[in-house]
């Protein structure tokens, strides 16, 4: 899909294509971009469960498995209790790449 659209014009944003491809066993998010100045893209993920490193280029969340390529863990961090209906704790993962191409595999966990 084409998100060149999808940022405002300061974001620098010049092309920036998302490929999502759903397979029996796994999940793969691809995304290629380029911008008008060199940046890191950021990526933030919340999730109800636990997740743990597994490796360089491995997470563990719940019962997956995520794979990372040309993207790097910067932090996993567990937030405090949401007040409300939901009174759970959410997990905070934050990854960056300082490439113009990334991607993530979730797959079941073994």
């Amino acid at each position: 899909m084409n998100l060149d659209k999808a940022y405002p014009e300061s974001a620098g944003v010049r092309k920036f294509t998302r490929k999502i491809d759903f397979s029996s066993n796994k999940v793969m998010l691809e995304d290629k971009f380029s911008l008008a100045a060199p940046k890191n893209a950021r990526i933030k993920f919340f999730s109800p469960c636990k997740a743990e490193k597994i490796s360089d280029t491995s997470l563990k969340i719940g019962n997956t498995v995520l794979e990372l390529n040309g993207i790097k863990l910067v932090s996993i961090k567990v937030l405090p209790k949401m007040n409300g209906g939901w009174n759970r704790s959410l997990t905070e993962i934050i990854l960056e790449s300082t490439s113009n191409n990334y991607r993530l595999t979730f797959k079941p966990a073994k």
